[in-house]
């Protein structure tokens, strides 16, 4: 992987996944036991589109899919409402985009906030549509950061 950081493994990664998921249920249970019961749902469905956006990065992204997902899959604060793959990217700019997916959901674990995106990979590399206002902030910094990387800010 570029500037030497090593790829954790699946069994690395499952463990994230797992203690985030983890998580998500203990909030659940506190919630029902203090007789909360509508936040409780609020936890089930944050958690269940979750997991459904990690269906949608394995399946909507080719070869290249599992990869994406198993990184989706640590970012517990980042959801995918939509993939278009219109032609395969080169196996740096899938890495770049990892790094800059990494660190965004650190970005808004930080703020206690969650995150949406719809990606697009086609020619130009991948073009990122994100909900965080942030963003627009950031742009240049991480158009210099990630140069293969396409951003722009939709207010959902």
């Amino acid at each position: 992987m570029p500037n030497g950081e090593p790829q954790p493994s699946p069994a690395a990664q499952f463990r994230t996944h797992r203690h985030d998921v983890l998580n998500e249920l203990q909030l659940i249970r506190a919630y029902l036991q203090m007789e909360r019961p509508a936040q409780a749902v609020a936890v089930v469905d944050r958690l269940s589109t979750w997991l459904q956006s990690l269906t949608t990065w394995q399946i909507s992204a080719g070869a290249f899919g599992e990869q994406l997902m198993w990184t989706a899959a640590v970012c517990p604060h980042v959801l995918l409402d939509s993939f278009t793959c219109q032609i395969p990217p080169v196996d740096d700019v899938v890495e770049q985009f990892c790094r800059w997916l990494k660190m965004w959901n650190d970005e808004l674990s930080i703020r206690g906030q969650r995150g949406r995106l719809c990606v697009t990979v086609d020619q130009s590399g991948f073009r990122i549509m994100c909900s965080d206002e942030e963003v627009v902030k950031r742009i240049d910094e991480w158009t210099g950061a990630y140069p293969d990387l396409d951003f722009v800010v939709n207010r959902w």
